[in-house]
């Protein structure tokens, strides 16, 4: 056997002046095939294809992509009437994609760096899976008063901003809730009888938290609900939603329209 093993993965190469022996360089070459895969298995350029590019119709291949200078993805996976070149993601959103194409429409379901997860429509519409949620129940009690509140803690480390939370009592409709404060680590829930009656009531109040993506508790909603009768922009600047026009059903002219993400008024509204 030569002295200087293939570049790379240092295969064994017979020289051609070694004695035919073929049982021993099988060997020698299955032996170390066996052990680079086994030590865990490095593609130094290119990409593992799984399928054929050229598959027909109905077939899947899944493509993993080595990183590429400046590239912040693994790209996934096809399915379709063509196949699409694997192609860097430059927007800044990505890390791991999984494509859903048929012709030249394609979907795809985004594992962001930053831990989010979302779906990208052909429409190039971004919609979040919420970041971090929970749930969770207290016992509230109401004695010889019109309100009280209770702080229901969240699970430990689950938020890294503070949450949306709703909330409410079970079973019982005689009390509207609030949300008095909240945090990373609780939420401190109100409740007061509907006609701030002095009475003695132990509830179950039962929380719901929300944080949509691992910078904001609030999301981008994606596109008009079918039902919306007006679109509203939102023009504040620096607010997630600025520029979008978002559906929103106004069953009276004068009801005003918040932007959920900042908080402010939103002045822009016309009919869908």
């Amino acid at each position: 056997m030569p002295d200087t093993p293939t570049a790379y993965y240092g295969f064994p190469i017979p020289a051609a002046n070694d004695p035919a022996d073929a049982p021993h360089d099988f060997r020698a070459l299955a032996q170390k095939i066996e052990d680079t895969l086994h030590d865990g298995y490095t593609i130094p350029n290119g990409g593992l294809y799984i399928g054929t590019p050229t598959t027909p119709q109905s077939r899947v291949s899944l493509t993993l992509e080595s990183l590429l200078s400046g590239a912040d993805f693994i790209e996934g996976h096809y399915q379709g009437a063509s196949w699409n070149a694997p192609t860097q993601d430059t927007s800044g959103f990505g890390s791991v994609w999984v494509l859903i194409k048929n012709g030249a429409e394609v979907n795809r379901l985004v594992l962001a760096q930053d831990g989010a997860v979302y779906t990208r429509t052909v429409a190039n519409l971004y919609r979040p899976f919420p970041y971090a949620m929970a749930t969770g129940s207290a016992a509230l009690a109401i004695t010889a008063a019109a309100s009280a509140t209770v702080a229901i803690s969240h699970p430990s480390g689950r938020f890294t901003q503070s949450p949306i939370c709703t909330a409410g009592f079970v079973s019982n409709g005689n009390y509207y809730t609030w949300i008095v404060s909240g945090s990373t680590t609780s939420c401190t829930v109100g409740a007061r009888h509907f006609d701030n009656a002095v009475a003695t009531y132990t509830g179950t109040m039962w929380l719901q938290a929300i944080q949509m993506t691992p910078t904001a508790s609030v999301g981008l909603r994606a596109s008009a609900d079918d039902s919306s009768t007006h679109l509203a922009t939102c023009q504040t600047d620096g607010c997630m939603n600025a520029g979008e026009s978002l559906g929103v059903l106004l069953v009276d002219e004068n009801t005003a329209v918040v932007c959920g993400p900042c908080g402010q008024p939103i002045e822009d509204v016309v009919e869908a």
